[in-house]
């Protein structure tokens, strides 16, 4: 038989008919566990609002730059999602190996970043290269152009390398921008698994 043990709620003697005891908690009655699990369960909500007060607090701390880095990480993503159904790398043709983060597959830019940052979230001007070719060998631009032109068409070629209108990125815009490059990744993930 159990030793007699203290209510976990109230702290008096759990002993009697309507005691309830295990080997691990004791409660004295119905009641007192029920209040309890209402204090465990208001303690696990407290703690639901407080971190989710943690994160808003930590996104209105977020720079403009971070917010840069999370929208073109989202977009990079989509990108390599994106061109998942070629298999190839756009410059050199060599197969691109997916095996999750870290993989041999980088988003590349045809107009770099540091070049033409008004271009930075273009789908035209990003698709799927090896890191080779887009690190190395920053972008193996002359066979990108000839394998761009046979997948976007010459006439967007031509647009993307003219495109000089600058384009100044609000944390609204980076925000949006992020949202939809998730979603449209998750679509993606789905239609071509």
């Amino acid at each position: 038989m159990l030793q007699k043990r203290r209510c976990r709620n109230c702290r008096k003697k759990a002993d009697g008919e309507k005691a309830i005891v295990s080997p691990v908690v004791a409660f004295c009655s119905y009641d007192c566990l029920k209040a309890w699990n209402q204090t465990k369960a208001a303690k696990k909500e407290r703690l639901k609002m407080e971190r989710k007060i943690t994160r808003e607090a930590k996104e209105r701390l977020k720079r403009k730059n971070q917010w840069m880095r999370e929208a073109q990480s989202a977009f990079n993503k989509f990108i390599r999602i994106r061109d998942k159904k070629f298999g190839v790398c756009i410059s050199c043709n060599v197969e691109l190996v997916y095996k999750g983060h870290g993989g041999n597959v980088d988003a590349s830019h045809f107009r770099p970043r540091s070049a033409a940052p008004q271009l930075r979230f273009n789908q035209y001007n990003c698709h799927a290269s090896c890191v080779r070719c887009n690190r190395w060998m920053e972008g193996n631009l002359t066979p990108y152009r000839k394998q761009l032109i046979k997948r976007i068409g010459k006439q967007r070629v031509i647009d993307l390398e003219n495109n000089n209108k600058p384009k100044h990125y609000s944390i609204d815009d980076l925000k949006r921008i992020k949202e939809v490059f998730k979603k449209r990744a998750k679509l993606y993930e789905k239609k071509f698994r």
